[in-house]
């Protein structure tokens, strides 16, 4: 059994049990509608046939989920991200004022592989945005200077804005500096 999308054959599907299934990598297709189109040629005994139907590609929705975190500053942190329960994971969990905090932001998804695409993201202390910066195909690093904070717990905010792919998510947790 052929298929196609859009008239376009994309694959050949064995029929075992009266069953044709065929695996498609949807992460190369835009966000809309296709036309699918399933053809059998027939055989001495089944008549050719054709069956027509559409597949749409939509955003994920995406909820982000994080611990109270306590960062040391200077230390790499590891945040990482997924679909749809979306998860950001620090490596380290003190922050020294003194040094400069780098954050390794990972943002995977369901499966732990990295996102696809350039994904925007704001990172915010007590709700001031910090820096923003993009990131690509699901890494960034994000360097801080935190000699001007003097209080020791700060509400963390990270944003990533919605691409081609998914859509925007938030997260809020606590940043503790020692």
């Amino acid at each position: 059994m052929h298929i196609k999308i859009n008239e376009k054959t994309v694959g050949i599907a064995r029929i075992k049990n009266g069953v044709a299934q065929l695996l498609l990598d949807t992460s190369k297709y835009s966000l809309k509608d296709y036309i699918i189109k399933a053809i059998y040629g027939g055989n001495e005994i089944n008549a050719k046939a054709n069956a027509t139907s559409t597949l749409t590609i939509i955003k994920y929705d995406t909820e982000v989920k994080v611990d109270d975190v306590v960062v040391n500053n200077g230390a790499n942190a590891t945040l990482t991200v997924m679909k749809t329960t979306l998860k950001i994971q620090l490596e380290n969990n003190k922050l020294v004022r003194s040094e400069d905090l780098k954050l390794n932001i990972k943002i995977v998804d369901d499966n732990n592989n990295n996102v696809i695409g350039t994904t925007a993201i704001a990172v915010k202390l007590n709700g001031r945005t910090m820096t923003t910066c993009n990131i690509i195909d699901g890494m960034a690093e994000i360097a801080f200077n935190f000699d001007e904070y003097r209080n020791s717990n700060y509400n963390l905010t990270i944003v990533a804005g919605a691409n081609k792919l998914y859509n925007s998510a938030s997260m809020t947790s606590v940043l503790t500096i020692v």
